[in-house]
């Protein structure tokens, strides 16, 4: 895999420290082990690990995805289909529930039936031919990420459904793909550029510190829903 040889390229050249968020594929993380019994400073951001003794920097994914449902509910929706990330990664994890809570406080019955594991753009147009053909078919949309969500859109689109009359999508992350589509997507705003401010600060620290001998930080930084034509 590209990550390992990547991290074995840098343990090699003797770096003083290492950013990483790493692949959704990522199972075995022993590369990321090596680092660290060379006592070369690593943090994780974004998709994080917390058995390893390594900073981390994330969002609060759980509150993200329970704003993002809480709104489709005020806005009327019923039957919210999730489209998630892969369940071994903690903001996959964190997501899902989210969703479920909001569902919830909403008292609507959460069924695993409205959930797919589905989070490029590839696979949630081909996920969606078919799950927006239902007879009961959602009539609002989270998306684990924007991609998913805008794919969600151009599916709904093409088979006739207008958003958000007839269908209201929300994304996570609030990437430019949010705005510059039509109608511009409702997102979950994980602010990227504090996520890597911080990260980078964290390992600044640990790389001007003399010593390995320390207690991992944990940060998790809160999200804004950002509501726009798609609900």
């Amino acid at each position: 895999m590209r990550e390992v040889l990547n991290t074995q390229t840098l343990l090699a050249n003797r770096v003083d420290g290492v950013l990483a968020s790493f692949s959704k594929e990522t199972q075995d993380f022993s590369h990321f082990q090596q680092l660290i019994d060379n006592e070369i400073p690593l943090v994780f951001y974004d998709r994080v690990l917390h058995h390893l003794h390594a900073d981390s920097v994330m969002v609060d994914d759980y509150s993200g995805a329970f704003k993002a449902v809480n709104h489709l509910i005020n806005q009327g929706c019923k039957r919210i289909a999730f489209y998630s990330a892969p369940q071994h990664l903690l903001l996959g994890k964190n997501r899902l529930e989210g969703y479920k809570a909001a569902l919830e406080k909403n008292g609507i019955e959460y069924t695993k039936d409205l959930v797919y594991a589905c989070d490029t753009f590839e696979s949630a147009v081909k996920i969606s031919r078919g799950v927006l053909k239902k007879i009961d078919r959602p009539d609002g949309v989270f998306a684990v990420n924007d991609l998913t969500a805008v794919a969600v859109m151009k599916t709904a689109k093409q088979l006739g459904i207008s958003i958000p009359e007839e269908l209201k999508v929300v994304g996570f992350e609030n990437s430019r793909s949010a705005s510059i589509c039509e109608p511009e997507l409702s997102s979950v705003d994980q602010f990227g550029y504090d996520l890597g401010k911080k990260a980078t600060e964290i390992l600044i620290k640990r790389i001007n510190t003399d010593g390995f001998d320390y207690t991992p930080e944990k940060h998790t930084l809160k999200t804004e829903l950002i509501v726009r034509g798609s609900s």
